[in-house]
């Protein structure tokens, strides 16, 4: 809880659930002890810390309160194509400007900030689309 983008896109979480448009999953007792377990797991070295230190991990836990919003997690656009967004979601720092969109609520009406409720965004398509632009890059400069 380091910064104010935390509490925000908490709050931000909460209002949609007491506005009726997300619902706690049935299945909820089930999804913390899978937490707990992935945390026992990850967080070896925080020892009693686990609980509620999420510093590290905190943008992880950021996409799953998007995710389950339905607002897209990754937030850097480029307006320059997958490649340049891939880029920039991998090496560019998130700075709580990031979610602007998301502490106003512009973003449920920007259908390109949307997604369907509950789906994670896969890191592996964006980092397979940068390592391969990098190999063609690479090839067609070795062609050259």
């Amino acid at each position: 809880f380091s910064n104010i983008t935390t509490p925000t896109l908490q709050a931000a979480w909460l209002a949609e659930l007491l506005l009726g448009n997300i619902e706690l999953p049935s299945d909820m007792e089930y999804l913390v002890l899978k937490e707990k377990l992935w945390r026992r797991e990850k967080l070896t070295y925080a020892g009693d810390a686990r609980a509620y230190l999420i510093q590290l991990h905190q943008i992880r836990y950021w996409d799953s309160l998007l995710n389950d919003v339905g607002a897209v997690a990754k937030r850097k656009k480029s307006g320059m194509g997958p490649v340049v967004d891939a880029f920039m979601n991998f090496f560019v720092p998130v700075y709580s400007s990031d979610y602007k969109t998301i502490t106003t609520g512009e973003w449920k009406e920007n259908s390109t900030e949307q997604t369907e409720k509950g789906v994670k965004t896969s890191f592996l398509l964006d980092w397979c689309i940068l390592t391969g632009s990098i190999g063609v890059i690479a090839y067609l400069c070795s062609i050259v």
